[in-house]
């Protein structure tokens, strides 16, 4: 695959004699995650526990971060320090979070080594938060973005 640690050789042209070295690079993969709970189409309800999980390739990390999203900006923190190995965490959804249906889960390293400049994300795909019954008549959804942010 290519991944390791490397040095250039700099040798005169037909010549098999070392004339320098240059500075020590690293090729590495990127880390990923993948999301597995909740998947898409799911129906979570206010109150009641649901697992959310994930799958970790090449890690580098050792810890992240779970986030509730919505229409793609962060919403709610629901877990911090978690070890990425673990790969499952219990979330009871706070009866708070308005209904909507365009919820993700974001797992994010919080503890990426120096080489890696870059703020990664994971994402689950879209779910849906609802009541633990019927939402009943007269009854409206509203943008969850806004119900957080209060009056």
């Amino acid at each position: 695959s290519g991944v390791g640690y490397y040095k250039v050789v700099l040798r005169k042209t037909g010549s098999s004699d070392i004339f320098d070295w240059g500075a020590t690079f690293r090729i590495f993969n990127n880390p990923q995650i993948t999301v597995t709970q909740p998947t898409s189409g799911s129906d979570w309800r206010r109150g009641t526990q649901h697992l959310i999980s994930w799958s970790p390739e090449f890690s580098y990390g050792e810890y992240v971060k779970i986030v509730l999203y919505y229409g793609g900006a962060p919403m709610y923190d629901i877990a911090e320090e978690i070890n990425v190995n673990f790969g499952e965490f219990n979330w009871e959804i706070p009866n708070e979070v308005p209904i909507g249906n365009l919820y993700q889960i974001g797992i994010k390293y919080i503890d990426l080594p120096d080489f890696i400049n870059e703020d990664i994300t994971f994402f689950s795909t879209n779910f849906e938060i609802s009541t633990d019954g019927d939402i009943g008549e007269g009854l409206i959804r509203i943008n969850p973005i806004d119900a957080m942010k209060g009056d």
